[in-house]
């Protein structure tokens, strides 16, 4: 099973029920009762296993973090830092020392998640 970080507990019981997060492995058996219950959860096609395993890796970071995903995560925080800075540049009208810049990275991709 994963751990969840923001659960103080990973499974849940009261009385006779228990409650697990989403397990990488339970994907295929949602993806079946979903499609079982297709109209009344008012999809217009049947869930596909590439439609769920993509579904599951753009939703739950860390099943399937490859090494190609995380550098795509970098990548992106990387440009949204660059696209920062250059509106801070110019909202100030002048440069930035490359100590603040490397001081503001550092911060910036501390947000990035593993």
């Amino acid at each position: 099973m994963n751990y969840y970080k923001v659960l103080n507990k990973q499974i849940f019981f009261s009385e006779n029920y228990s409650i697990i997060p989403i397990r990488y492995e339970d994907r295929f058996s949602i993806m079946k009762w979903r499609n079982d219950q297709i109209y009344h959860l008012r999809q217009n096609k049947p869930l596909t296993v590439e439609n769920q395993e993509k579904y599951f890796q753009r939703n739950f970071i860390g099943y399937k973090d490859t090494v190609e995903l995380k550098a795509k995560r970098r990548k992106k925080f990387e440009q949204e830092f660059l696209e920062s800075l250059e509106k801070h540049r110019k909202f100030m009208g002048k440069k930035i020392s490359d100590k603040d810049i490397i001081e503001n990275y550092k911060s910036f991709t501390s947000e990035i998640p593993d």
